[in-house]
């Protein structure tokens, strides 16, 4: 409900209980995402509550989950987020991830620079490497925020979107070859002049190594295919219509409530979230996944 402060006025903004009304006698599912904590994730309830409105406005159900008191991944699960983890799972945990990506799983995860490095472990196995390190891109930052914060004009982002920035970002690049069955797409990416800077110091401007890990760098990455276990199970002629869907994007300040509202932050967000919960085929990604419209 919302008051007008003129009129005193009290009405009620009846889009989404009337959207979801319309959902439950179609017999459509809402789409219910499960943001993990328990390991230092960011918190839908105060840094990430912009987000979690976003996907409630674009009509998913949003919910907590901690795999550390629950032991079990819920059967409504659409999808699992894990934002900003500043410690290593549990070795339950880490199993519990594994079988579900293994069953056709739906993932995103937002990393650091200094993410534990259990989790670059973990997502190997999917074809991409998580960095230490910080992204410098000294041709194309945000000017307020830093050469330490990639800005990514439309031209360098696969999901048509204008600019987005990524403030505190590191790599993920794809391995080669990448593993049977699995497919990693860069959808958003650093320009030439970047590097991965393993000792940066905020105050000291950087200087590029000679060895240094150069650009064009892959700040935000899609992962989708098989686990050997399900392409056994299918004929060798077959598309499977169920795949492991995951993206890893290598940042997680970008969705912050600091930084949603700002360029095209919010839309590359809940961009993600529809690509990665798109039905069971993967859609063409050279154009904007969710016509994204915000008046201000």
């Amino acid at each position: 409900f919302y008051q007008d402060q003129t009129t005193g006025q009290t009405t009620a903004d009846l889009k989404n209980p009337f959207t979801s009304a319309i959902l439950e006698v179609t017999g459509t599912v809402q789409k219910k995402i499960y943001f993990l904590t328990g390991d230092g994730e960011e918190s839908i309830l105060s840094n990430y509550s912009d987000a979690a409105n976003g996907l409630i406005t674009n009509l998913f159900k949003i919910d907590i989950l901690n795999l550390q008191l629950t032991h079990q991944i819920p059967s409504d699960a659409t999808a699992i987020v894990i934002a900003g983890p500043q410690k290593p799972m549990t070795p339950e945990e880490t199993q519990l991830i594994t079988d579900y990506l293994n069953n056709n799983g739906w993932l995103m995860i937002m990393v650091n620079p200094d993410t534990p490095p259990e989790y670059s472990q973990l997502f190997s196995k999917w074809g991409v490497t998580i960095h230490q390190g910080t992204l410098i891109d000294p041709s194309s930052y945000e000017s307020q925020l830093g050469v330490a914060t990639p800005l990514v004009p439309s031209i360098r982002n696969r999901l048509g979107l204008s600019d987005t920035y990524y403030p505190g970002a590191t790599a993920i690049t794809p391995i080669s070859p990448a593993p049977t069955g699995v497919v990693v797409q860069p959808l958003f990416y650093s320009s030439p002049d970047s590097w991965l800077d393993t000792n940066y110091d905020p105050k000291v401007t950087p200087v590029k190594p000679q060895d240094a890990l150069a650009g064009p760098l892959s700040i935000g990455v899609l992962i989708a295919g098989t686990t050997p276990t399900t392409q056994t199970q299918s004929s060798p002629n077959t598309v499977p219509t169920d795949i492991t869907r995951i993206v890893v994007v290598g940042d997680s300040d970008f969705a912050a409530n600091a930084n949603y509202n700002n360029v095209d932050n919010g839309a590359e967000f809940i961009n993600c979230m529809e690509l990665l919960t798109t039905g069971k085929q993967i859609i063409n990604i050279d154009r904007k996944v969710l016509p994204f419209r915000r008046l201000v």
